[in-house]
């Protein structure tokens, strides 16, 4: 049910936007079983060898196989650490108004479209809204080692293992040595 219900979106999403590339992928939240998982453009492996080389080339599980940026994915890293580490609740509130952040000794100016808001939030909320000043803001309450265990915890920079899934890259996360302010936030 869940595969053909990630069928059909991958289809309409096509059709609305022509995407170069597309995927889905759903999960339990509870134990990380993938339930479902999908690429556009797809392919029928019956047919594949009659692509021309051009075509095959495009034709990858671009879930596993492509690096991207995780976005607001990623700020449940910093949640999930600070709330391990008991240095919050999800009721501890952080000031999200900014337009700056102090990160290793340097101001950082941040995007204003950058879910900017004019009141504190909470940490339930830094999530429900997806306030990446929130995150940052967590991660650097745990510090670089700290925030980089639980990146590496959570599997990032790493292959999944998970069979039969073709050519999967393990993504990149930088030492941090590396970071500098948007790399945090």
């Amino acid at each position: 049910m869940a595969q053909q219900i990630v069928d059909e979106e991958l289809a309409a999403i096509a059709a609305k936007y022509a995407p170069e590339k597309a995927t889905i992928i759903v999960s339990d939240a509870r134990t990380g079983f993938v339930l479902a998982l999908g690429n556009y453009p797809s392919f029928d492996l019956n047919t594949y060898n009659k692509l021309t080389k051009d075509e095959q080339s495009r034709m990858r599980n671009v879930a596993v196989a492509d690096m991207y940026e995780p976005g607001s994915v990623f700020k449940i890293v910093a949640v999930a650490g600070a709330l391990n580490e008991g240095l919050v609740t999800p009721g501890t509130t952080f000031d999200c108004t900014s337009d700056t952040i102090e990160y290793k000794g340097k101001t950082r100016s941040l995007p204003k479209e950058d879910h900017h808001f004019d009141h504190r939030l909470n940490v339930s909320e830094i999530v429900a809204r997806s306030s990446n000043r929130g995150a940052a803001q967590l991660a650097m309450a745990m510090g670089d080692e700290r925030f980089y265990g639980y990146a590496r915890a959570f599997g990032f920079g790493q292959l999944t293992g998970f069979p039969n899934l073709g050519s999967e890259s393990p993504g990149m996360l930088a030492s941090p040595k590396k970071w500098d302010g948007l790399t945090i936030t």
